[in-house]
């Protein structure tokens, strides 16, 4: 799905660790299908762990973005209570397109690495 996106992916998950994920991203962002493309990954703040990896995958990404804006990383914080209070993301879900995916072990490392990345418009759902 990731390889076969033609407007917008939406990552939203705890880690981003699997080089093969950030290059099929980067070869997107470097060869975009269309002027809209867009990456949105929505990441926790301070990750339990793999903070340094995810850093270094976002600079790759970073890097293919190249400042045509195409790329947006960015975590959420909490609306109430303590304003700067962020809110850690652990939530596996990816939207290609108008397609959502979920699953319980989606935490784009080497081992989920497929699910996103079946052939043509695949579908994935494994709870």
């Amino acid at each position: 799905a990731l390889r076969t996106a033609e407007q917008f992916i939406y990552l939203e998950n705890q880690f981003l660790w699997s080089p093969e994920v950030v290059d099929v991203l980067a070869h997107r962002l470097k060869h975009p299908p269309c002027d809209e493309f867009r990456i949105l990954l929505v990441l926790p703040i301070k990750p339990a762990n793999g903070r340094d990896t995810t850093r270094g995958q976002l600079s790759i990404l970073a890097a293919a973005d190249d400042g045509a804006r195409r790329l947006l990383a960015t975590t959420i914080s909490a609306q109430r209570g303590q304003p700067d209070a962020a809110v850690y993301v652990h939530a596996k879900i990816g939207i290609v397109d108008d397609i959502a995916y979920q699953t319980n072990m989606l935490a784009l490392n080497a081992a989920s690495t497929s699910a996103l990345m079946p052939g043509p418009r695949s579908s994935m759902s494994t709870a």
